[in-house]
């Protein structure tokens, strides 16, 4: 991030969610991660009017580094998936994810994953991951459930952030 200016404010949060997502992941054995991760994997996830690239990926090297699961693609190797599609239904992408560990892949049975369909005025798709938890008697809750805020957004207008926050 060479450049000060407005996207490389929102490059540096999103670089700083990351990190504090692979440290976080790094301490606990079992965890998921859902959402808006704002990027494709692969150009399979995308389908747009310019040329797909092919750069690094966070979630790419995040899954690697972590031996993750992204659940879409490991249930759906060769389906897209789309989450997202732009306003004029020209551009398609999966942005949004569910990202498991290796080791909570394992005790969790029925693991599945829906996206649903398009609501009118809505550009990204809800995604919903269901699983049935092994019942645990002998051990304590060791950790806690956590979310991370959404990045601020920097480029929009007074108008459109009235808007925004009325929706």
């Amino acid at each position: 991030v060479d450049e000060k200016g407005k996207g490389a404010t929102i490059q540096e949060e999103a670089h700083a969610i990351y990190a504090t997502l692979y440290e976080w992941t790094s301490r606990h054995p079992n965890w998921l991660i859902g959402g808006d991760m704002n990027e494709t994997r692969m150009a399979m996830d995308s389908r747009r009017i310019s040329e797909y690239k092919h750069v690094n990926k966070f979630i790419n090297g995040f899954l690697e580094e972590s031996h993750g699961i992204d659940v879409w693609r490991n249930f759906h190797p060769h389906d897209p998936g789309f989450t997202y599609k732009n306003d004029r239904g020209s551009s398609f992408s999966r942005l949004d994810y569910f990202l498991l560990s290796q080791s909570a892949s394992n005790i969790l049975s029925g693991l599945k994953m829906r996206i649903a369909n398009w609501s009118p005025k809505q550009d990204h798709a809800r995604i919903s991951l269901s699983a049935k938890i092994p019942h645990q008697t002998d051990r304590a809750c060791d950790g806690k459930p956590w979310s991370i805020p959404q990045p601020r957004l920097f480029n929009l207008n007074e108008s459109n952030r009235k808007i925004c926050k009325e929706a």
